[in-house]
């Protein structure tokens, strides 16, 4: 086998032309603008004339570039460059006097070649480049290297004037650009309605892609922490945004082979690659970068984005936001990268994480074992994206307590436009834990042991474990009156506040459209409707959590003398596994609410601290508690999360 790279002649053009047409035919956009056979065989008449016309006219701004296999005497493979000379490609880029073929689709034509500009526009300025525009290879000779060989042409040429090569490509070809050094630092995506599946929209991408020759050895790619702190440092050291998103994004293709089912919608990996591209105009002053800046995050799908469908796990009641919601912008505001929306329960009724149309989602332990709910998606999404937002409180999915601090610094404020929102004056003012010999000041309660009898065993004395660790940090443990927890958690589901869900759907719309529901939620709702509560019924039940919250009021407290109180459980009793789920979705769900119910019905914030692993079943499974505090002891609590997650997070 001896492969020879050489220039392309005019006799070439017809093979180039079939090779170029064969190598793209699985490529959706080409098929959009080109949408006839008649439309087809006039770009195949254009891509042929392109060469004539380079060659005949010794076009100093382009050159065409073959691959032979000598023994066969044929070409096999082809490349197309725009020589540094050219800066920016107008319409005067036109294949010849032919262009646009006829029956083509100009309007797609024309807007890609925008897109594509653009890019390159945004990557390099006007500044002169070496820019391959095509490369192809025959189906039966891929493999061999042809391809390489013409990349290495213009890497080499590009080297030696000390020139960026510059080139758009595929998300599937964009893997052999990187192995010889090429770095994405843009991009963009075009949706092409009814050409995807069922006629639904097809989102085409391409990656902006630069080989620079100043990059410093390893700087061409990220494998690292992903909690905010360490990602920052990386970023002053010269790791760049998009090295991070292509890296988040190859995690994410891997983690489909485990599970498929984590996202409800991923972000089009060329728009995040413009945004990371963008930070830097954002924030062209490096001391100015706001605290999430190039910091991926995800959303539950509860939360509105702008121009994305907001299903809340619920296809039927899907609906497109015009406005993005506050907690959304402000970390966009401060520099965050959105990478997408997660899978959740549907309705975000349900603590298993097996209540969704969209998938049921596994621990990241154990297949068998559930994930928990109702942010099912945002759960595996640990490697992915530091943060994830949900909804209710709202709360935080992180890394670490710090990283849960830094989005909600970013998050908290008053929402005049959310009518649950609490104003200003209403929230404690913060005084940092006083420390003595190190340790914080803080008093905690924990259930009766009647209460931690709904745990199993091993979860029984893995608290107990966490509760001595607790002791020897510095904490107070302090009998609590457990009553107005217990009964603040009856109210949730054995009450009238279930009910509320039922105010998420359009007036009639369950009766109609019950059975579109997921099974388990649809039980839900049709045996709450069955107990025809009253409007007395709701109210005494609001007297009720009235009156439980004053009385927790006077229990998780904080002040300088004695510091927080806090109450300390279990984040759940057990670990059930899908099966069990499948065979008792409703029971097992009240029972792993055990501990959470009360938290939204007492108005509690809280912080779960992982505590380790144990075995069970020859299978490594998680185990956490949840430091519940007071209303608007957020700060405080916070801060005593971060001194004690460490001590907490090596318990075996």
């Amino acid at each position: 086998m001896v492969l020879q790279l050489s220039v392309a002649t005019a006799d070439d053009a017809e093979e180039i032309a079939s090779i170029h047409l064969a190598t793209f035919d699985e490529n959706v956009l080409l098929h959009a603008q080109f949408p006839t056979e008649v439309s087809l065989a006039s770009l195949h008449e254009c891509l042929k004339q392109d060469v004539i016309e380079t060659v005949k006219t010794g076009n100093p701004d382009k050159i065409d570039l073959v691959v032979r296999d000598t023994e066969i005497d044929q070409i096999i493979s082809f490349a197309k460059y725009d020589l540094p000379s050219i800066s920016v490609i107008g319409d005067d880029h036109a294949f010849s006097e032919l262009w646009p073929p006829k029956e083509s689709r100009r309007d797609l034509l024309e807007k890609y070649a925008t897109m594509a500009e653009a890019g390159k526009k945004r990557v390099l300025g006007v500044n002169p480049c070496y820019r391959m525009t095509f490369v192809g290879t025959r189906a039966e000779h891929r493999g061999r290297g042809a391809a390489t060989l013409l990349v290495k042409w213009g890497l080499s040429r590009a080297k030696k004037e000390n020139l960026p090569l510059y080139l758009e490509s595929t998300i599937p070809a964009s893997r052999l650009y990187r192995k010889l050094g090429f770095v994405t630092e843009d991009g963009f995506s075009l949706v092409l309605p009814g050409t995807g599946t069922g006629g639904q929209p097809y989102i085409y991408e391409e990656l902006c892609m630069v080989r620079r020759w100043d990059t410093e050895e390893g700087m061409d790619r990220w494998d690292s922490s992903l909690n905010i702190p360490s990602l920052l440092m990386d970023y002053e050291v010269g790791i760049t945004p998009q090295l991070v998103v292509q890296a988040i994004y190859d995690r994410i293709e891997a983690y489909k082979e485990v599970q498929s089912c984590v996202w409800i919608y991923l972000r089009p990996i060329g728009e995040v690659m413009q945004a990371a591209h963008a930070l830097y105009t954002r924030w062209p002053d490096a001391s100015t970068r706001p605290p999430l800046w190039g910091v991926p995050f995800s959303v539950k799908d509860s939360i509105n984005v702008a121009g994305i469908p907001t299903t809340t796990g619920c296809p039927a009641l899907a609906f497109t936001p015009t406005s993005s919601a506050p907690v959304f912008q402000h970390c966009i505001d401060a520099g965050g990268l959105f990478i997408g929306k997660t899978n959740m329960e549907q309705l975000a009724t349900g603590m298993t994480g097996c209540r969704s149309p969209f998938g049921t989602l596994h621990s990241t332990f154990s297949k068998s074992h559930i994930v928990g709910g109702s942010s099912s998606g945002s759960a595996v999404t640990r490697g992915v994206s530091p943060a994830c937002l949900h909804q209710d409180t709202v709360s935080f999915l992180a890394v670490t307590t710090e990283d849960a601090e830094t989005v909600w610094k970013v998050c908290k404020g008053y929402d005049k436009a959310d009518f649950f929102a609490k104003p200003s004056h209403l929230r404690q003012p913060f005084l940092p834990l006083s420390l003595s010999n190190g340790k914080a000041a803080f008093r905690f309660g924990t259930p009766p042991a009647s209460a931690l009898q709904a745990c199993s065993s091993i979860y029984r004395r893995q608290f107990a474990a966490a509760v001595s660790v607790l002791k020897s940090l510095g904490g107070e443990a302090i009998e609590i009156d457990w009553s107005p927890f217990a009964l603040a958690n009856d109210l949730l589901y054995n009450g009238t506040f279930v009910l509320e869900r039922l105010t998420t759907l359009p007036e009639g719309w369950f009766d109609k459209n019950k059975d579109l529901l997921h099974p388990t939620i649809r039980e839900v709702f049709e045996g709450v409707i069955a107990r025809k509560s009253s409007a007395v019924d709701v109210f005494r039940d609001l007297h009720k959590q009235a009156e439980y919250k004053r009385h927790v009021e006077d229990i998780l407290t904080y002040d300088e003398k004695d510091g927080i109180t806090v109450m300390i459980v279990p984040s759940a009793p057990f670990h059930p596994t899908i099966e069990e789920v499948s065979k008792d979705p409703i029971g097992i769900n009240l029972r792993l609410g055990a501990f959470a119910h009360f938290a939204n019905v007492l108005d509690l914030v809280g912080v779960a601290v992982p505590c380790g692993t144990y075995e069970e079943k020859g299978v490594r499974l998680p185990f956490g508690i949840t430091v519940l505090a007071g209303t608007g002891l957020d700060g405080q609590l916070l801060e005593l999360s971060k001194l004690i997650e460490g001590d907490l997070g090596d318990l075996e």
